[in-house]
């Protein structure tokens, strides 16, 4: 329905460029890769000079597995606005999944130097330093997530993961119970949440949090 109104727009003369990049997420959405694509390349022919035009085929790319060419978009961002913080989280991401982690590191710091707040660029400095095994660090990433957004899920369901890491078993109890109360959809906070009570004997809880998130 969305892309049968944009069209109707296209035909009545609304503006061109924003409904065609409406149309684009919309196929991205619905991971209609080819359309997707197509679009962004007729934007950035006549909009080259976009950071996020570029942002978002590359976006396209990254998930429809050309993750080389996606690199390559992201980067061409990074080209036109160095100050596009979103084409550096994203290039942080790809070069994590390449295993160039000082290089990852390095991309999402950038991110966060350009806007503090960006909390999708903190977690995922957070995710990669906690594989990294650098666990404090990891910690104090995520305290940050939280001093912006008290009731971020991700960020008590990663601090719970790190505290499971140290075998800090009731404090990553209490962290996963924090993420469960803040997204109660979470299926992946309460099969952690199971994990951690059964470390901790409580066998009936781990039972009772396990099938929660079959559920979900």
């Amino acid at each position: 329905e969305a892309l049968r109104e944009y069209r109707l727009a296209l035909e009545r003369g609304e503006d061109r460029r924003l409904t065609l990049q409406a149309m684009a997420e919309v196929h991205l959405l619905k991971r209609d890769f080819p359309p997707a694509l197509e679009l962004y390349e007729s934007l950035i022919h006549e909009f080259a000079d976009s950071p996020k035009l570029w942002t978002e085929r590359g976006v396209v790319l990254h998930q429809a597995g050309r993750v080389d060419e996606a690199l390559a978009s992201y980067r061409e961002a990074v080209g036109i606005d160095p100050e596009y913080a979103l084409a550096w989280n994203n290039i942080g991401v790809v070069l994590a999944h390449q295993r160039e982690t000082d290089n990852a590191i390095e991309a999402f710091r950038k991110a966060l130097q350009l806007r503090a707040a960006f909390s999708l660029a903190r977690l995922n400095l957070a995710l990669l330093l906690t594989h990294l095994r650098r666990y404090q660090l990891a910690l104090e990433a995520y305290r940050q997530v939280l001093a912006e957004a008290p009731t971020s899920a991700p960020a008590w369901n990663g601090i719970g993961l790190v505290l499971v890491e140290l075998k800090r078993f009731p404090d990553a109890r209490n962290a996963f119970v924090r993420a469960v109360d803040a997204d109660p959809q979470n299926a992946g906070a309460h099969y952690n949440l199971s994990f951690t009570l059964s470390n901790l004997g409580d066998f009936d809880g781990a039972l009772r949090a396990t099938k929660r998130a079959l559920e979900l």
